[in-house]
């Protein structure tokens, strides 16, 4: 009896042994190669072929390429899976798997966000904000970890280039934006600023500004000048203003339960693809932009004006006071924040 109960247990340990040693394998995240392919699912806020658009669909196609096709990625513009806040909300309930986003809609959850729409904070040269962002602490540790408690996994943050202004009327200085009715986004923080100025700031959806614009429902809007080109804006108003008054910011963002439940040679892949779409982005937005501005200095119809520097101060220290107000109505971690990124740019321009 006792030789028959060992060899009982000796066949069970062999059924026992493999399966326990699969469940952690599975636990550490290796993958077999007869692993399904997993649907990763990228949505954004633009149209076709634009900066964020390709942006996506080069982002798809190294991830592929690093997994070996164990992930497939599909890419949906604005519009097919939602605007705006939807598109966050899918992305928290696990119905979209990345999302690009910019502040004015994701400072809906992290109003801490929201300081990235505050006029003149960051450098207006190009290539020191995207320098800046990549280097920054406040950015890229405090910031995040704030995206982390509401269950979302910030890669990169990533620009889509400087904000302009198109206009009616030749505005130079503060004072020239009284009474303007100006579109923004559905953002208190962007309406804050133009009340700053003495403006009307009105609140209209992107995929309806061409017609508010053409109606007189708006009398000018902002956009880096890749969009201003995309969408015609410049169609149907009569200056483009170059004032670098912020970045036109974009977050690459994960559900991160479901990004921590991918297994891990997988999650590197996605990271690893994330550090190098830094530059990849830069390189985008910078030829897009050099495109459009082409474009519109052809435009008869169009008169450019460069801001200078003094203009540019102005404009700087009327913008100055939404700082207080940003730390005073968002509260939570803004204020330090705040403090941490002004330390961080005081040594980023020694």
């Amino acid at each position: 009896m006792r030789k028959k109960g060992l060899l009982v247990l000796l066949l069970l340990a062999a059924v026992l042994l493999p399966l326990a040693a699969a469940g952690s394998a599975e636990e550490s995240g290796d993958v077999s190669e007869e692993m399904e392919p997993i649907t990763f699912r990228i949505a954004h806020e633009d149209i076709a072929d634009t900066v964020p658009d390709n942006y996506c669909k080069e982002f798809g196609r190294r991830l592929e390429e690093k997994t070996n096709g164990k992930i497939k990625t599909e890419v949906y513009p604005v519009g097919q899976l939602g605007v705006g806040v939807e598109l966050l909300e899918q992305l928290l309930t696990g119905g979209i798997d990345m999302v690009i986003m910019n502040p004015g809609n994701t400072g809906t959850l992290i109003p801490e966000v929201q300081l990235f729409l505050l006029h003149y904070l960051l450098p207006t040269s190009i290539e020191d904000s995207f320098t800046f962002i990549e280097q920054s602490k406040a950015l890229n540790e405090n910031l995040n970890e704030l995206f982390q408690k509401k269950n979302m996994f910030v890669v990169d943050w990533w620009s889509q280039g400087m904000m302009q202004w198109t206009t009616n009327k030749k505005i130079t200085n503060p004072e020239d934006f009284e009474g303007v009715k100006i579109r923004t986004m559905q953002a208190p923080l962007i309406i804050a600023n133009y009340k700053a100025y003495g403006a009307n700031p009105t609140p209209i959806p992107y995929t309806e500004v061409y017609s508010a614009l053409q109606l007189n429902m708006a009398d000018a809007q902002e956009n880096p000048i890749g969009p201003i080109e995309e969408m015609k804006f410049y169609e149907v108003q009569d200056y483009l203003i170059k004032s670098n008054h912020y970045l036109y910011m974009q977050a690459t963002i994960l559900n991160s339960a479901n990004f921590q439940k991918l297994p891990e040679n997988i999650q590197a892949a996605i990271l690893e693809t994330g550090k190098e779409m830094h530059s990849v982005a830069f390189d985008l937005q910078k030829a897009n932009n050099i495109r459009a501005e082409e474009v519109l200095a052809d435009d008869p119809n169009t008169q450019i004006v460069n801001l200078t520097e003094e203009e540019i101060e102005a404009f700087r220290k009327a913008a100055l006071p939404v700082r207080e107000h940003f730390v005073k109505t968002v509260g939570g971690e803004s204020e330090e924040i705040m403090d941490i990124i002004e330390d961080e740019l005081r040594e980023f321009y020694k």
